[in-house]
């Protein structure tokens, strides 16, 4: 019954963000995703990750266009900057700048649709909060609860429905 329910909510929702991808019926709160303290991911997990050790073969990778490896999933964004997904650690991504430096880290709540997430810059504070439907589509909330992106396969949208990014990943 509940994969039912499950189904039948992502196929209205998807109908809905097809048709107008910023006019949908849901409504989310940020502040009920809100952690009780300034960060939920070891310091570890950033001083260990501060620097991409795979960066001239991640780069090279994404330069290609292949974005699935054996170990790891990767994503390039139209600002030069990317993803490392760890097979080994699904809960994490880690978001690196054109160079290879550590800028963000994104902790998922689950690894089942739809979940939140969490992204924490290097000093560990929230930078924003994701609810993300599918592997097709994510909204991004400021910490203040404002929309900033609304990600449908490769774009994300602004409030307006103006592309503000890209990126490319595997499908």
């Amino acid at each position: 019954m509940k994969k039912i329910i499950l189904f039948l909510f992502i196929f209205l929702f998807e109908l809905s963000a097809y048709a107008d991808p910023l006019q949908g019926n849901i409504t989310y709160d940020i502040k009920q995703t809100a952690p009780k303290s300034s960060s939920n991911i070891p310091y570890e997990k950033f001083e260990k990750n501060y620097c991409d050790k795979d960066y001239n073969e991640n780069y090279n990778y994404l330069l290609s266009g292949k974005t699935e490896l054996k170990d790891r999933t990767l994503a390039l964004f139209s600002d030069g900057t990317y993803a490392v997904q760890n097979h080994e650690d699904l809960y994490n991504v880690y978001y690196y700048d054109g160079n290879g430096v550590l800028t963000h880290i994104e902790h998922k709540e689950s690894l089942n649709y739809p979940y939140k997430s969490k992204k924490y810059d290097v000093n560990g504070k929230i930078v924003n909060t994701t609810l993300r439907i599918s592997k097709e589509e994510t909204y991004i909330y400021s910490k203040d609860g404002n929309l900033l992106a609304h990600w449908l396969k490769n774009n994300a949208y602004d409030e307006n429905g103006n592309i503000i990014m890209t990126r490319k990943y595997v499908e």
